[in-house]
């Protein structure tokens, strides 16, 4: 995870940062977070694409957050898409959890582009959300219900 998050072209990712993460902290990632981190490989399973977070919500409402980076090499496929079903398979059907939630930067049309495709449900616009390059900058809130993953993905994972 330390080759991305030292790098400035995913400096966006780790936005909501308030430091700079040291060797041990980044070690103890999963705690720092209060949630799980999982590393994403490639299909033949020998090269890291990227990686996962998952945050359980503390309003104990069955939902999570969702952070994902995929290296910029493995973004023009479907990766994305397929990374978030097969996670939200595990979330959603082997911890029950209801909803998911993923915030991305106003700026990233394409990202919204894709979680619109992909049948994300915008929750709204968040004002002044993160403090990045000496200015505050907005962020979107989409979610995905289990109702929906279920209608739309389950078929096609067991497929």
């Amino acid at each position: 995870m330390a080759r991305w998050y030292y790098d400035d072209a995913y400096r966006d990712m780790f936005r909501h940062h308030t430091k700079l993460l040291r060797k041990h902290e980044l070690e103890n990632y999963t705690a720092l977070i209060g949630g799980e981190a999982f590393i994403v490989l490639d299909a033949a399973g020998k090269e890291p694409m990227g990686y996962v977070q998952v945050i359980p919500s503390h309003k104990h409402n069955r939902s999570f957050e969702v952070g994902m980076l995929i290296d910029k090499k493995f973004q023009k496929n479907r990766n994305p898409c397929e990374v978030l079903v097969v996670l939200f398979e595990y979330m959603f059907h082997k911890l029950g959890f209801h909803k998911a939630v993923i915030e991305i930067l106003e700026s990233n049309t394409s990202l919204k582009k894709t979680l619109v495709a992909a049948g994300f449900m915008s929750e709204g616009r968040l004002v002044d959300e993160s403090y990045m390059d000496g200015k505050y900058v907005n962020e979107l809130r989409f979610a995905m219900f289990d109702s929906y993953y279920n209608k739309h993905y389950k078929q096609k994972l067991a497929a």
